[in-house]
This record gives C-alpha cells, sequence and structure tokens, in this order.
C-alpha cells in the first residue's frame, strides 16, 4: 500500500469515527430537580431517612417524598425543563426520571400524586412523547397495578383513589386502564378509582349528583392550584391534577410510613441548598406525556 493510500485510509477512518460520536447520544440525566419557589412548610424524604425542610435553590434527589404544609406551595423544575407545582396540603413521590436528550424516547417520567393536587407544565420528555410520563395516584402498591403499555397516551395509573384531571392548555390523551380519552384545552376529566371516567367541563363535573365530601374537597383543591403562574412557553402543555385525601382508617399502611414526614414541626433543621443548575431548553416537538409503572411500592 502507498503512503498516500495509507493516509486516505487514516483519514477515512477519522471521519467515520467523528461521525460516529457525533450521532452517539447524550448521556441520561437522571439527576435530581431543582426548588425553582416555596412558600410555607415543605419537607422531603429519602425512604426511612429523617424529614427535611426544603429550601428554594436547593436540589432535591429522584425517589423523594414532597409533603406541602397548609397554604404552603412548592415549584419544581426537572432537567427536561418540566415544572411541577405541588399545592397545599398535598404529597407527590418523585418515582422515576430518566432523561436522555439525543434519544428521548429512552426516557421516561414517573410520579405518585399520593393526594392533594399538582400542576404539570410538559418539558423536553412530554412535549416529544406522551407516552413516556405516568403519573400514578393514590396509595396502594404498584404491586396491585396492571401494566400499561405505551402507547403515546399520559398514562395515569390509578392506586384506589379518584382524581380530577384538566388540560389548562394543549392537547393531552389519557390512557386510563388501556382505554384512551382525548382532551384539549379547557377539558377536563373525574377518574375513578376503578378507572371509570366522566369528561367534561370542570364546573359540569362538579355539579354531578351523587358528589361526596371527598369530591368536593378535591375540586377544592383544583382550584387553589389553578392559582400557580409560572413562565412557560404557549407550545408546552399543561395539566392540573386533584386528589382526594387520603384516609387514615383507609390506609394505616400510608400513615404510618409518613407519620415523620407530616409531623415534623415548621422549625425543622433546614437542608443545605445545592447549587441551583437552570434546566436546559429543548425545543418542542409533540404532544404531552404517559409512561412505565414502577416495580417498587407507593408507600
Amino acid at each position: 500500500m502507498t503512503k498516500a493510500a495509507r493516509w486516505a485510509g487514516l483519514l477515512m477512518g477519522l471521519i467515520f469515527g467523528a461521525l460516529s460520536l457525533a450521532q452517539a447520544p447524550a448521556p441520561a440525566n437522571s439527576a435530581g430537580v431543582v426548588v425553582t419557589d416555596v412558600t410555607g412548610t415543605v419537607r422531603y424524604r429519602i425512604g426511612n431517612s429523617e424529614p427535611q425542610a426544603v429550601v428554594k435553590g436547593q436540589t432535591i434527589p429522584i425517589g423523594a417524598r414532597i409533603a406541602t404544609g397548609p397554604k404552603s406551595t412548592v415549584v419544581l423544575t426537572f432537567p427536561d425543563g418540566q415544572i411541577v407545582a405541588l399545592g397545599t396540603a398535598s404529597r407527590i413521590i418523585l418515582r422515576d426520571f430518566y432523561y436522555v436528550p439525543n434519544a428521548i424516547p429512552q426516557s421516561n417520567v414517573t410520579m405518585n400524586v399520593t393526594d392533594g393536587s399538582v400542576q404539570i407544565v410538559m418539558g423536553a420528555i412530554g412535549q416529544h412523547d406522551p407516552g413516556l410520563i405516568q403519573i400514578q395516584v393514590g396509595t396502594k402498591t404498584t404491586a396491585q397495578t396492571p401494566h400499561v403499555q405505551r402507547g403515546g397516551d399520559l398514562g395515569l395509573v390509578m392506586l384506589g383513589a379518584a382524581t380530577l384531571v384538566q388540560v389548562n392548555q394543549g392537547k393531552v390523551a389519557l390512557n386510563v386502564a388501556g382505554q384512551s380519552y382525548g382532551m384539549a384545552t379547557g377539558q377536563g376529566a373525574v377518574v375513578q378509582a376503578d378507572g371509570t371516567v366522566q369528561l367534561g367541563g370542570i364546573s359540569q363535573l362538579e355539579a354531578q349528583p351523587g358528589r361526596t365530601s371527598d369530591d368536593k374537597e378535591m375540586f377544592e383543591h383544583f382550584r387553589e392550584t389553578q392559582q400557580f403562574k409560572f413562565p412557560h412557553s404557549p407550545r408546552q402543555t399543561m395539566i392540573t391534577l386533584a386528589s382526594p385525601p387520603y384516609d387514615p382508617k383507609r390506609d394505616p399502611e400510608l400513615m404510618a410510613a409518613g407519620a415523620a414526614l407530616d409531623a415534623l414541626p415548621a422549625t425543622a433543621a433546614t437542608a443545605e441548598p445545592s447549587p441551583a443548575t437552570p434546566a436546559p431548553t429543548t425545543p418542542s416537538t409533540g404532544g404531552a406525556g404517559g409512561g412505565t409503572p414502577c416495580a417498587a411500592s407507593c408507600n
């Protein structure tokens, strides 16, 4: 082989090597969420660790259970730009977050709203594929929940509790027990624990006969959460969910597991804030969210 041919072969190898590196997916990001706003008494805990007060600017790791007290709220920003605002007297578990910027179909998000209310602005993951986000509602374990197939719909898994859903902005198709329900801006749905779905406007749904005291509190939680104001693009999908408060008599396991968290006094030692890293902005490419159930208990 001539010297020129050897140089040509080396050059081609370098070019193809550079191309393969350029096309490789960026590393996955499973970092925690940044607290961008907090009012009142908000706490979090990891597993059986001691509860800690939530501080604006800190990073809370995935896997945390977060609880807001009366007249207290918290706003969380995820690495893909997703925003989650937790309303008063609410609890959420950040089950799973896996973000691959250059290969979003490999990403997924799973959250468990045990009770209370939450407003969600979709980030890069949810905007790209509505089958990548799943929201579990209630306090039962996921072992009691059937597997939900990813199908391009926002996955809603009922764990023994009802929930009220409204699409504030954009379009969402809910996947409940394998059934798809399309919803657009301003439309709402009441999803019962057994998977029964009622569609309609919020006022229409609230006026339905037979509403219980739990239902009324669910609608009240919903109205409170509508007051959240935070920056987002008109292209982003935004939804609100509200669930009735849990009953300790019905859920003794959850009460025991969350007793230390709920009883933490407002004067508790403040967690040392972690540096707040701004969430990357990723162009939107689609609709809303869905996902895969977690294998762990939701308690």
